[in-house]
């Protein structure tokens, strides 16, 4: 008889303890540590249609859940919605619950990481984990509150990737596969890019668990579940600027930008090892062709070959070479995003893949080395474990150099444009510079981005009519609104044109200009009440010059605005009696007083019309 299986000592569970609590541990006050001074970082960015002006999580969590708000950042991506209406209900608009969100989810993923690298028997687990902890690549996820979505999107597929290798050696194997289908929808629900979770399971299970490619039909009805779960992908991408009628404000061919790709492919793989000169925003794609980027589509296309080269000879470590393209694929090929060429955000779970290939790769040279060093030299497994840690700390201080350029709006935009200038920097720096009072320079700035960007042209010239110079104020405003009829910001426009059309006496056009805002907005009673006072104010403006037609004018506008207003009917009434039309001028008057029979004015007006009709 073979020899019976002995239960755990008491020893062994607490060293099995001690192994599963120090990492995560080490990993929580790392994480903590490096991420202190982004906590509270303001807003930027998409975090103002995020959050600021996000109506749908102004409500029940539920309607949060169920109906994202269009055109905004969270458009498709109703759990990360929840997340921000959670935040909401507890924080208001105070960053500082946000970030711990953010950081919170960040720690997690890196717990789930490592406990994945470990399943998979990875080389220096924790090294690997720590280094992408810290990794200042991955601080926009804490820094930008919008980018949560990226970070909790990566801790579900982490987490499913996990779940489905705990399958293969865990007691219960439909409890883990489970878990990995649930993740898998959390994921989706978070944001679109999840759809990666399923390729890389695939790959996994061929890599560490499975000696061919005919074996992976053991799991066939997990993988089909998974793609099923697809089903709820294409149902929230209907929701998304991607595929909704509304769709993005710009518009960029496929091929324009997979061809803006190669050279920012490669601009990744040299920030994942020398991570300098960050950047918030790397602008809009580019018109460029392929005889423009042949050099870096060549390495690119290199690059892929190899990985699936070595996927084959070597699957174990070919598969994190498999790892960073699938998962950086969704958001960096055919795949058109016309707001932006490039994020470095889109390399947070790519990055794992490079500092896995990194780790590994010199875990296999300190032991060849080891197999050839003598008894009495120093280990090289111990020297490179020092570097490990110098490497950590090295990337801690980039960390916290770089939270700190978060720490104002102006200070995060201006380091953009002091890196890659522009136009979208050159706005976003104007509106920090208005917010502290500095006109005169955000003008300069919103010069300089209104040739590019419609909103600038907004921003002009209302920042141009603040400063007084009306008149340049004013045809800046007119430029926006005839060239951009749909743009997200007309109404606002329109409302500052028409003000400073009416400081103008310009009426009419005024005039024009409110009655376009009410009728894009019927149902808001504001800018009814601005046509109401405009028209009243021109009405007097006109009687008191001696133009009677045009008062006459605007006061049958207001009357037909107002029927029940008794000043609109009097104000109308004064135009018809200075042109001699008494009858219906009298007849305006006793509606006027019908209205209103404490409206002296208007009884006096009457009296008098009465008076001249003989009656």
């Amino acid at each position: 008889m073979g020899k019976k299986l002995r239960r755990p000592t008491k020893e062994t569970a607490t060293t099995t303890w001690w192994r599963r609590t120090v990492p995560a541990a080490l990993i929580l006050i790392i994480g903590f540590g490096v991420y202190a001074n982004a906590l509270h970082n303001p807003f930027v960015f998409d975090d103002a249609g995020t959050i600021q002006s996000n109506i749908s999580i102004q409500g029940s969590l539920v309607t949060a859940f169920l109906h994202p708000q269009r055109q905004t950042p969270m458009a498709g991506r109703p759990l990360s919605n929840l997340s921000i209406a959670i935040n909401y209900a507890i924080d208001g608009l105070d960053p500082f619950g946000y970030h711990i969100w953010n950081l919170v989810t960040h720690v997690l993923a890196a717990v789930v990481l490592f406990a994945l690298l470990r399943r998979l028997s990875v080389p220096w687990p924790l090294a690997s984990t720590a280094i992408w902890l810290v990794h200042p690549l991955t601080t926009e996820v804490v820094n930008y509150v919008t980018q949560r979505t990226e970070s909790m999107a990566g801790f579900w597929v982490l987490t499913t990737v996990y779940a489905s290798t705990r399958a293969w050696v865990d007691g219960a194997p439909r409890r883990w596969l489970t878990i990995a289908f649930v993740a898998n929808l959390c994921g989706l629900a978070t944001k679109e890019s999840a759809l990666v979770s399923l390729p890389l399971v695939i790959l996994c299970d061929r890599a560490f668990h499975l000696r061919s490619w005919r074996a992976l039909r053991a799991r066939a009805r997990f993988y089909a579940a998974l793609m099923a779960s697809w089903l709820l992908s294409v149902l929230l991408l209907l929701q998304t600027p991607f595929v909704s009628p509304a769709g993005f404000e710009r518009h960029v061919s496929r091929w324009t930008y997979l061809f803006n790709q190669p050279p920012l492919i490669l601009q990744y793989l040299r920030l994942a090892i020398w991570p300098t000169g960050l950047l918030l925003d790397y602008g809009f794609p580019e018109q460029v062709g392929f005889g423009e980027v042949w050099v870096s589509a060549t390495v690119v296309a290199a690059a892929v070959a190899a990985a699936i080269v070595a996927f084959h000879r070597a699957p174990r470590l070919g598969f994190w070479a498999m790892w960073f393209f699938i998962t950086l694929a969704p958001a960096s090929s055919v795949i058109p995003i016309p707001t932006e060429v490039g994020a470095e955000r889109r390399m947070y779970l790519p990055l794992i893949g490079v500092v896995v290939l990194v780790v590994s790769s010199v875990n296999a040279l300190v032991q060849r080395m080891e197999r050839g060093r003598s008894a009495a030299s120093v280990p090289f497994s111990s020297i490179a474990e020092t570097v490990a840690l110098l490497v950590v700390m090295a990337l801690g201080v980039g960390t916290i150099a770089r939270n700190a350029e978060y720490h104002t709006t102006l200070s995060i935009w201006q380091s953009v444009l002091d890196r890659k200038p522009n136009a979208r920097a050159h706005e976003n720096v104007a509106v920090a510079l208005r917010d502290i009072g500095r006109d005169a320079d955000a003008i300069a700035h919103l010069r300089i981005a209104a040739s590019e960007l419609p909103s600038s042209q907004y921003l002009l010239g209302s920042a141009l009519i603040d400063q007084g110079q009306l008149d340049e104020g004013i045809g800046a405003l007119q430029t926006f609104v005839a060239r951009n009829p749909n743009h997200r910001l007309m109404i606002g426009a329109r409302q500052e044109l028409g003000a400073a059309l009416v400081a103008r006496n310009r009426f009419p056009e005024a005039i024009d200009q409110f009655e376009a805002v009410l009728k894009s907005a019927p149902n808001d009673p504001r800018p009814r009440r601005v046509l109401a006072t405009t028209l009243t104010l021109a009405a007097n403006r006109l009687l008191e010059t001696h133009q009677y037609e045009q008062a006459e004018t605007i006061s049958r506008r207001l009357v037909a605005l107002e029927p029940n207003d008794a000043r609109a009917h009097n104000d109308l009434g004064a135009a018809l009696a200075s042109q001699m039309q008494i009858q219906p001028a009298a007849a305006e008057f006793a509606e006027a007083v019908r209205l209103d029979p404490s409206f002296e004015a208007a009884r006096a007006n009457l009296n008098q019309s009465l008076a001249v009709l003989r009656r």
